[in-house]
């Protein structure tokens, strides 16, 4: 028997607008293998640095990290949220890459910041995943290849959405 999704129907306001878009008037598209050693995040802000750019859309293959730390997202029927995250799970051992897809933006603190959603093969051979802590994860073993899309003129920020009552990265024109 196939399960159905289950669809969640946030208790917020709806926005009327609800697909926002803004055309970005150049993008730049770059390969950039992250270092082993590094912090995820700080490899992925680094690259978008270099290139003078803020913002940008980024595919990883090809990989291994440390310390893989990730959560999924659970119902939360008893609150406001429809949706919450389940407590965040860690790995143990060294976790292979399988796919992973990250956007760089700007946090509500005005500081970069990284959203980030991937698969990985545990150490015991288990394909693992959800929302990753880049922050909290180190590539190791070999550099991790990732493909950019940056933007100018365009950007992302970090802004409470009066819907799913949590802040979520928006596109905003600069």
């Amino acid at each position: 028997m196939i399960q159905r999704p289950v669809i969640y129907k946030h208790q917020g306001k709806v926005d009327e607008k609800r697909v926002v878009s803004v055309l970005s008037p150049q993008s730049i598209t770059f390969r950039h293998e992250l270092v082993p050693g590094a912090v995820l995040a700080d490899e992925l802000v680094m690259a978008c640095q270099r290139r003078g750019v803020n913002s940008a859309a980024i595919s990883l293959v090809d990989g291994y990290f440390e310390g893989f730390e990730y959560c999924l997202a659970s119902q939360n029927p008893d609150r406001k949220n429809k949706i919450t995250y389940m407590p965040p799970i860690k790995e143990t051992g060294i976790a292979m890459l399988i796919t992973a897809n990250a956007t760089v933006g700007i946090g509500e603190d005005g500081e970069p910041l990284v959203h980030c959603h991937g698969l990985v093969t545990s150490n015991a051979g288990v394909p693992v995943g959800g929302h990753i802590f880049a922050n909290k994860i180190k590539i190791c073993r070999q550099p991790v290849m990732a493909f950019f899309t940056g933007f100018t003129g365009i950007g992302f920020t970090q802004q409470y959405d009066f819907e799913v009552t949590q802040a979520i990265f928006k596109p905003v024109r600069y």
